[in-house]
């Protein structure tokens, strides 16, 4: 399979995470396959391509526009108790080995409508305005449905210890509305939640620098090609890459932490 030609370049020096990313690439195929026929799928047996394979996405950064003073603090200092609540309940079921059951498939659903998702639209259309990315989040029932079948896949991953599909997980769970507001924070902390749990380490110290890049590629790469043609699996495919790239770094900073239980 041409995509396993690539493992080496995204993890040849850390034989465990390679010897489970070919794992990955070869079982993995039906993580989405159950998902509801209207939403997009990726095409799992290219799950890591060469960027320039990916839409001819340009390696580096674009300028950002510029967001005014009232939104960026709106954006900063959101009144988001519910997630802080559904967090902390996350974060203490990954610890005590419980399974995280339907807790942040409500949270992710919660983010959708309301005053957050508007904020995060005008901070789009300030970011992007020369780009028209018109981004239409999956109805809540099929959100929930989704997440739900990602649950319960991201549980089986801390539960084997697979480091490569819980990045799978991740990039998926962005996939299913990448530009709803609070996702990112969301998906990052289950994330290191999950490595953590993987690894019986206390990441509470680990950079969040390493995954918020990899978060970040919907807004500081030129995605207009993949919106506007609906190729969610192409964007799909260049997160998980970038997220891979992130985690052949992790090993050498999990080192210095001491044993401990993984936690948000």
């Amino acid at each position: 399979m041409e995509a396993l030609a690539h493992i080496a370049e995204w993890g040849g020096d850390h034989p465990r995470l390679q010897a489970e990313l070919v794992q990955a690439v070869r079982q993995t195929a039906p993580l989405l396959a159950d998902l509801p026929p209207c939403l997009p799928a990726p095409l799992w047996p290219e799950l890591i391509l060469p960027i320039d394979r990916v839409a001819q996405i340009p390696a580096g950064r674009i300028q950002r526009a510029p967001i005014s003073v009232e939104i960026a603090a709106r954006i900063a200092r959101p009144d988001m108790p519910a997630v802080t609540d559904a967090l902390r309940t996350l974060g203490l079921r990954l610890k005590t080995g419980q399974a995280m059951s339907r807790d942040l498939v409500a949270l992710q659903a919660a983010l959708l409508p309301g005053t957050l998702s508007g904020i995060r639209k005008d901070s789009i259309a300030l970011r992007r305005a020369d780009e028209s990315i018109d981004f239409q989040a999956p109805p809540a029932p099929l959100l929930e449905e989704g997440m739900a079948l990602l649950m319960a896949q991201a549980n089986r991953a801390v539960a084997a210890g697979n480091l490569a599909l819980l990045a799978a997980c991740y990039a998926s769970i962005n996939f299913l509305h990448p530009f709803a507001d609070g996702n990112g924070r969301t998906s990052r902390r289950l994330l290191l939640a999950g490595i953590g749990a993987c690894l019986d380490r206390d990441l509470s110290q680990l950079p969040i620098d390493l995954v918020v890049w990899s978060n970040r590629t919907y807004h500081d790469y030129r995605l207009r090609q993949i919106t506007q043609a609906g190729q969610w699996s192409a964007w799909v495919a260049f997160l998980l890459q970038m997220l891979t790239h992130a985690l052949t770094r992790l090993p050498a900073l999990i080192g210095s932490i001491p044993p401990g239980e993984g936690r948000v």
